[in-house]
């Protein structure tokens, strides 16, 4: 390695995390990210007003919102296993089968993943 002023960055060995890195003289970051929920968190949104507004209408509404929270839970994670979200989404949607609404929300919330 040669002596003098760093202009870069220098790594030996290890890894480097991060969203956004700047380096360079008056290097900036302009973070693009926003609050906005996505898609799928819209989504389960709509699902869970729609499971609050027909709760009289579901046996198991307790259990109901219960696995929502699963699923909702399961698709916050950076990396969410598929497999069991849908499935906990199919677990809703055959609790609410007779309430169509809700099972086209749960629909919409399976094809967004």
């Amino acid at each position: 390695m040669s002596k003098g002023t760093n202009q870069g960055i220098i790594v030996s060995g290890g890894t480097i995390t991060a969203r956004n890195i700047a380096v360079g003289d008056q290097a900036s970051i302009v973070d693009q990210s926003s609050n906005e929920p996505s898609p799928v968190q819209r989504e389960l949104a709509t699902l869970r007003q729609l499971i609050e507004a027909n709760q009289a209408k579901l046996d198991d509404y307790g259990d109901v919102i219960a696995v929502l929270a699963s699923a909702e839970e399961e698709l916050a994670k950076p990396e969410p296993n598929k497999l069991t979200a849908k499935s906990l989404l199919d677990g809703i949607a055959g609790a609410a089968k007779p309430i169509t609404e809700i099972v086209q929300a749960v629909a919409k919330v399976v094809a967004l993943i």
